[in-house]
């Protein structure tokens, strides 16, 4: 009968303890700085403990010694107005004939009111008096059923600021109303994005085999509202080049469907979900700062001894990281170091922190990369940074509307992306996509 009642204690107090840690998780806010939420998501000023960002010591503003920005004097303006005195302020005697001395120059930099011009393209046509054959110049532009099209600068404006400035159809439409006297339709602005994105899907699969072949790449998927349903945008992208891909699904099978033999040539920089550490590579790197917000999220909720030793780890691999040669020693005090944070009992902590800890004394090796492969960055913020704008635009306009116009967006944004990398116009890389695969 005690021996029951033993078991009946421990098993409530094992009850208890779990109630406990769930109550504590629960009164732990998800913010960005130790989830993956965006800071748009942060409901209040979250305390700056244990911010990301670390302070440099410096006041705001610009720096002393800091040389300023100004407008610089044209010796070229476009149009020169010349400003005589006509008349004496005193006397009012008459000076408008008289030779003049210039006091000053000032210039005005804006813009001109702009509007839409329309070219009329005449085809002529003769019919030969050698062989009788009838002959007609060639126009230079694409056949359309109308006599009326659209031109490639309205266009490549259209999808610049639909895919790159996140601008939503109302919002798109008014703009090239107001600013160009332009009204176009919802059907027509569809009908350019979806077009373009159909001339330029050999070069984003020429993106992809790119990719596949580079030293590094960087990975990451979002989920995106398709009309009330989930669909996952994935990017692959490195300093060079960025693939934008649309899927149904989050799981390994969109890697096998986009890399079947996996990225062999390639460290890959992702955070710790499973399809991606399950993708074959010749390294990985697990992104330090996803794994540092983990440790922060740990820390407010538990107050985790060993996920602050963790997050002081991380930013110590960080900053060696950045030096220009790290020296061997450092680098096995740092190797020893996590080793042995990785193999310390935690006998008394949650269940959260322990599970961390077993999951990364899988992932060891991967925590290290960049400190022996010095072309590795210990984070995927760019990965990150790349695919956020996808979410900017889900947000701005609600959901995606169709499958086509977010497979249209990810084909776009791929090209767009790759160009600024590059320091290419995205103009010209919208007309012509060849370019970005120069380099």
């Amino acid at each position: 009968m005690l021996e029951s009642a033993m078991d009946r204690i421990k098993y409530l107090e094992g009850q208890l303890f779990l109630r406990d840690q769930r109550i504590k998780e629960l009164e732990s806010k998800a913010t960005s700085k130790n989830s993956s939420l965006p800071p748009s998501k942060d409901l209040t000023k979250s305390s700056n403990k244990f911010s990301l960002r670390e302070k440099s010591g410096k006041k705001s503003g610009g720096q002393k010694g800091h040389k300023g920005n100004s407008l610089s004097f044209s010796s070229t303006p476009d149009i020169v107005l010349e400003h005589k005195v006509k008349t004496c302020q005193y006397c009012e005697g008459d000076l408008g004939s008289m030779r003049q001395q210039v006091k000053d120059r000032q210039q005005v930099r804006d813009i001109p009111r702009i509007d839409f011009h329309t070219t009329e393209h005449v085809q002529y046509g003769i019919v030969c008096p050698f062989c009788k054959h009838e002959n007609k110049a060639i126009l230079p532009m694409e056949p359309v059923k109308s006599k009326v099209q659209y031109g490639n600068e309205i266009k490549n404006l259209v999808n610049y600021l639909s895919v790159r400035q996140c601008l939503p159809m109302a919002r798109l439409r008014e703009l090239l109303n107001v600013q160009y006297n332009l009204k176009i339709s919802d059907g027509t602005i569809n009908n350019m994005v979806n077009g373009k994105a159909k001339q330029m899907e050999q070069v984003h699969e020429k993106i992809k085999m790119v990719l596949s072949q580079s030293k590094t790449v960087g990975s990451d998927e979002t989920g995106i509202n398709l009309n009330g349903k989930t669909n996952w945008m994935w990017v692959y992208q490195n300093d060079s080049f960025t693939y934008f891909y649309n899927s149904k699904n989050r799981g390994f099978k969109t890697i096998e469907q986009l890399f079947p033999k996996g990225l062999p040539k390639s460290v890959l920089t992702t955070d710790r979900w499973g399809a991606q550490l399950k993708t074959n590579a010749r390294e990985h790197q697990i992104c330090l700062q996803h794994l540092k917000r983990d440790c922060i999220k740990l820390i407010e909720t538990y107050q985790s001894k060993w996920a602050m030793k963790l997050s002081h780890l991380i930013d110590k691999i960080i900053d060696l990281s950045k030096l220009k040669k790290i020296p061997l020693l450092e680098k096995q005090k740092t190797e020893e170091s996590l080793n042995k944070l990785l193999q310390s009992p935690l006998s008394k902590s949650p269940p959260k922190v322990k599970t961390l800890k077993e999951s990364l004394i899988k992932l060891q090796g991967a925590l290290t990369t960049c400190l022996y492969k010095r072309y590795v960055k210990p984070t995927n913020n760019s990965s990150e940074q790349a695919i956020r704008k996808t979410k900017i635009k889900e947000k701005i306009s609600g959901c995606f509307r169709s499958d086509k116009g977010l497979t249209s967006y990810a084909v776009i944004a791929s090209i767009i992306d790759t160009a600024i990398k590059q320091n290419i116009h995205p103009f010209e890389a919208i007309l012509n996509p060849q370019l970005v695969l120069a380099k």
